[in-house]
Parts: C-alpha cells; structure tokens; sequence
C-alpha cells in the first residue's frame, strides 16, 4: 500500500472549443497503488486530499480529515486521544521536501451538498516552519471511483497571509454513513397520476 504525490511544473497547450490556451503552471501529481478496496460501508468522517502548488519553491499536500475539535461529526466519529486529522502530510519549500508535524484543515461546507466552500489551513513542518492558508473552492464534480462512497474533487484557490496565490485539488469521499446523518435531503417531484 502507498502512493506517490510530487510537485511538477506542467507545461503545454490545449485548445477547447476552438479557443488556444497555453498552459505554465506548477501542480500536484498524485499516484496512489495497492489501496485497501474494502467497499462496505464504513462509519467515518469525510476524508480527503488536498493540495497546494504556489511555485517551484512552496507547495503542500495533506490526506486526512477536518480538524475533529471543530466539525459537526466530532461526537459522531470522535478520533483516538492525540490522534493527528492527518494521515500523511508534507510542505515543499525551497527545493526540499519536509513531513509535517501538524495539520488543521477547517472547513466551511454547502448545507445542502456538503461540499466543501472554503478551508482554512494551518501547518507545522519538522524544522518548525509554518503557514496559514485560506483556499476558496471555485469548482467542485462529483468523482465516483467506487460504489460505497459520494466522492468530488474540486479546483481550489488557496491565499496566503501575504496575498500570495497558489492553486491546488480538494478531493474528499463520505461514506453512506455520514451522508445519512449530514445531508440534507432533497425533495423529489412525483408528477401526479393520470387517471385513467
């Protein structure tokens, strides 16, 4: 089981719809092998992957949950004592990469989707470094990869303190589970009966 996430500077050109686009801009790559398949349903939070590219000297990248001190399914899915909300988690900086020793995503969600509209991040690397980070979700889809979970990705635009802009992916899945207990359910017209 493992992955591989890694900073690229993406380069090209792509024409849609008739229109040419060039395309300079720093992501994140993900590759992920060997995943653990179980598809019943599991009684968890929301966990996701997001990321952040702000050049070729700062980027980030974080799997886990929500800061379990502030989200609404704190009582429902409480995490172990001293557990971290982050699985795996690094910052980019300068040409070198180092894990972090913590991570707080807060998020701000669509009452109705539950997507995700806003995070705030902060995080802490090894040497003591640290960053504060508001990221807007400009765009969300639905990413149906397996049947157990509601998945999405979404483009983010991530602000630092400094003004600085970087880009990055959210991507997040909720098993049936939380969907039953935190969705909002949506009406669904019956047309009438015609008689006959």
């Amino acid at each position: 089981t493992g992955g591989l996430e890694q900073l690229m500077h993406a380069t090209g050109e792509l024409t849609l719809n008739g229109v040419h686009h060039g395309i300079d801009c720093y992501t994140i790559r993900d590759r992920s092998f060997g995943q653990n398949r179980t598809e019943g349903d599991r009684k968890a939070p929301p966990g996701g992957w997001c990321t952040a590219a702000f050049g070729p000297d700062l980027a980030f990248n974080a799997i886990g949950t929500e800061n379990p001190d502030t989200a609404p399914w704190k009582d429902t899915y409480p995490l172990p004592e001293g557990a971290a909300s982050h699985l795996f988690a690094w910052v980019h900086r300068d040409g070198e990469v180092h894990r972090l020793t913590r991570f707080t995503r807060t998020t701000e969600r669509d009452p109705d989707s539950l997507y995700p509209v806003r995070h705030h991040i902060e995080l802490e690397d090894t040497t003591g470094y640290t960053l504060t980070a508001t990221g807007d979700v400009v765009s969300n889809v639905p990413f149906p990869f397996w049947p157990n979970i509601a998945a999405h990705v979404g483009l983010v635009r991530w602000t630092l303190d400094d003004g600085r802009i970087g880009w990055g992916d959210n991507q997040e899945a909720f098993y049936q589970d939380y969907l039953r207990r935190y969705a909002t359910p949506l009406p669904i017209p019956m047309p009438e009966r015609q008689r006959t």
